[in-house]
């Protein structure tokens, strides 16, 4: 008799939720990590034959993923995939990566399973395309020292833009606002997106303050050469763009 209190949403996670469980108990079998808890849900695995118990020649892997299919199939949600427990912790090695490793103690249905490819298909939304890439944050400012900071890649990225971008804003009003993520914070009022234009000043003045910095303290080479020459052009396309009113934000737009 189904409990009148199991709604279907709450029956097909049922089996999730036991696994989950009894993830740290040890078994001899590890195929027992998904075999033992089946008489708990008795209602949910009835008529399901992939989590019909199967020993013989049946291998952990083929038992893992077997259940973690019919998993997939019944829910609305991935939390099942939260529970693997990645590559390295795997004890069986030829699982699928999206298969959680039962076996290892430590501690939503919106794809196709292909069984016979041992693949997960997600439905996704393809928002955009990466065509180049630049520095972290972390790697152009590695250095406290301004001299220091290295961005050549964020540089080589602006100057493949067009004057105006397709947004209207120029091309390095694009990049301090890509930066800044668009937002800008003063404590302990809230973010503001967009940010303000005068964040533009201030890091036309940070572009200043390393320009500075490398004329002055880097010792000449190709490279540096190269590096403030981009810089210039940089800082001259800003002071035909930017706006008055930098003094609020001044020197506040990155600090590195």
């Amino acid at each position: 008799m189904q409990n009148p209190g199991l709604d279907s949403e709450r029956l097909d996670r049922s089996l999730v939720y036991a696994i989950i469980r009894a993830r740290r108990f040890k078994s001899s079998d590890p195929r027992d990590k998904v075999y033992a808890v089946l008489g708990l849900e008795e209602e949910y695995v009835r008529g399901k034959w992939r989590l019909a118990p199967i020993y013989g020649d049946r291998s952990t892997a083929d038992t893992h993923t077997s259940a973690a299919v019919q998993m997939l199939l019944d829910a609305d949600d991935l939390l099942l995939l939260a529970q693997v427990e990645g590559q390295d912790f795997q004890l069986q090695p030829s699982l699928p990566s999206w298969v959680p490793d039962w076996s290892c103690a430590k501690g939503l249905g919106l794809g196709m399973v292909p069984e016979t490819e041992r693949q997960l298909l997600l439905r996704g939304v393809l928002l955009d395309r990466v065509t180049r890439i630049g520095e972290s944050k972390e790697e152009a400012c590695i250095h406290k020292n301004a001299a220091h900071h290295h961005f050549p890649s964020w540089l080589t990225i602006l100057s493949a833009l067009p004057a105006i971008y397709h947004t209207g804003q120029p091309r390095t009003e694009v990049l301090w606002r890509t930066l800044l993520t668009d937002t800008a914070t003063r404590i302990p009022l809230k973010s503001r997106h967009p940010a303000p234009a005068e964040y533009g000043l201030a890091f036309q003045d940070w572009l200043a303050h390393i320009i500075l910095a490398l004329e002055w303290l880097e010792p000449e080479s190709a490279q540096r050469s190269h590096f403030l020459a981009g810089l210039r052009q940089v800082e001259a396309e800003l002071m035909t763009t930017t706006n008055p009113g930098y003094d609020h934000v001044h020197g506040n737009l990155l600090t590195c």
